[in-house]
């Protein structure tokens, strides 16, 4: 029975023996698989579940960027061999395939299908009038806060949103929208898992507030208020002086910024026209129209009361309704009546005029007079200086000796209270003549007779070729202050 036994043995031993290569070699391993699959980058490393029974290895790579070819780290069964290469980058955007063969031979396919379960918004900005200004993400509530100064005013932003790798969002970034409302934005993993966040604007209107609040002219050290009118959007000035030189002093809404219409020197003589803009980008235009009043006399004058003053200025205007010249100390006041009125324009713009006036029988001497200009019970504005007025011993033109008058003859006025100092115009120009003067001009002791040589060609108009003509002479008070008193015409050829 033994023998059996072992002659059994044996012929089963030369069987197996016959199946191999070699008899003292080990068999060749049939294993072909992939026992783990990673993908990394930067710090991040995410293990594949391998499924066997269907060949498939899914791996939810979360944050790493398929967009670029990745090399796995991948450990097989003992002995066997994978193509391509674990070293060859694969662009895991779509199936990659992988080919396990055993060392005999037997070979495994394996799809790696990289997914990701990330639907996250990172960051989310908006670019807003020069401003970038960055929400706040809140993962719970999926919200997206943000604080805005005049949002309304722009409904068209193109947001810029950092969302996670391999996902998609909609609407695109690069549609604006209108963020004064709530926008939903939905992110759409890879493996099609969905978050929706929903900005929440914290807006702060831009203010629509765009008034002149007060408004100045600074003349030297005088200010004047003008008067607003905001339905005609009109300021009016009115100033008792000059305005060759005027700064405005402004003050303007909240957070309101304002620019003169005309640029460079602003002109007060004309309309002046300011752009007041609000914070919301609106604006008004006011119109600053100024009045200058002003009376030119640069120093004291002297008159008889019999005398014709010559006034002129800036808005002396007496056709205005209601209007008065007036002569007034603190004891007297007269009406003054204007007569020979004119008026025209500087280049500046400047409105002038120039008039002359006679006092009233009944004005009295005063030392202290001023010259006021009235519209109702208004002074709009008054002379710098005093006007000495002298109703007492006043010189009084009678007549001349003659009815015309030539190169050198003798010139006699008769009269009464007569002084040695008289002026004649010619071409233009006002001769003063008085007896320390070259001029040959006496006074009769009584003051009844004035005599005057006219030797002076220059006083005649036919040196200068022009037919003769009617002329004023008048007359003045003793040097040296020359108080201006009365005229009388006579002939000069």
């Amino acid at each position: 029975m033994k023998n059996v036994i072992f002659i059994l043995s044996s012929f089963f031993f030369l069987l197996s023996c016959s199946k191999g290569d070699d008899p003292g070699e080990p068999p060749k391993s049939s294993e072909n698989k992939i026992l783990s699959f990673r993908i990394s980058k930067a710090n991040f490393t995410y293990e594949g579940v391998i499924k066997e029974s269907l060949n498939e290895i899914v791996i939810d790579v979360k944050e790493i960027d398929l967009s670029e070819p990745l090399s796995p780290t991948i450990t097989l069964s003992d002995r066997a061999t994978i193509s391509p290469s674990p070293n060859t980058p694969q662009d895991f955007g779509q199936t990659v395939s992988y080919e396990v063969r055993a060392e005999n031979g037997d070979k495994t396919i394996y799809n790696v299908n990289a997914t990701s379960s990330s639907n996250q918004i990172f960051s989310f900005g908006l670019m807003h009038n020069g401003e970038q200004i960055n929400g706040e993400i809140d993962e719970t509530s999926k919200t997206i806060t943000f604080d805005a100064k005049g949002l309304e005013t722009n409904t068209e932003i193109a947001p810029d949103i950092e969302f996670s790798n391999n996902s998609s969002i909609s609407p695109l970034p690069s549609a604006p929208q209108d963020f004064n409302f709530p926008v939903e934005y939905t992110v759409t993993a890879k493996n099609g898992e969905q978050s929706v966040y929903t900005t929440l604007a914290e807006n702060t209107p831009f203010s629509s507030e765009k008034k002149i609040l007060s408004f100045q002219l600074q003349v030297a050290d005088k200010s004047f208020d003008g008067v607003i009118d905001e339905a005609t959007r009109q300021i009016i000035i009115e100033a008792d002086t000059l305005i060759d030189n005027a700064v405005a002093n402004l003050t303007i809404s909240d957070l309101a910024t304002f620019e003169p219409v005309k640029e460079g020197f602003q002109n007060f003589y004309e309309d002046v026209e300011y752009k007041v803009t609000a914070e919301d980008g609106s604006s008004n235009i006011y119109t600053v129209k100024a009045r200058a009043y002003s009376i030119f006399l640069y120093r004291k004058a002297y008159y008889y009361a019999n005398a014709e003053g010559i006034i002129s200025g800036s808005g002396i205007d007496i056709t205005i309704p209601n209007s008065s010249l007036v002569l007034e100390n603190g004891i007297n006041s007269y009406n003054l009546v204007p007569s020979n009125y004119s008026s025209s324009t500087y280049t500046n713009g400047m409105p002038f005029s120039g008039f002359k006036f006679t006092f009233p029988p009944n004005v009295q001497t005063a030392t202290d007079y001023k010259l006021k200009f009235k519209i109702g019970d208004e002074v709009k504005t008054e002379s710098a200086f005093e006007i000495d007025v002298l109703a007492e011993d006043m010189p009084l033109p009678i007549s001349f000796n003659q009815d015309v008058y030539r190169w050198n003859d003798i010139l006699v006025l008769t009269g009464e209270n007569l002084n040695g100092v008289i002026s004649i115009p010619s071409n233009g120009s006002t001769y003063m003549i008085w007896n320390t003067y070259n001029y040959d001009i006496e006074v009769n002791s009584d003051r009844t007779e004035l005599t005057l040589t006219l030797d002076n060609y220059r006083l005649f108009p036919s040196y200068y070729g022009r037919p003769q003509e009617e002329k004023t002479i008048t007359l003045y008070g003793p040097n040296p202050i020359r108080r201006l008193g009365p005229t009388i015409n006579t002939v000069f050829e």
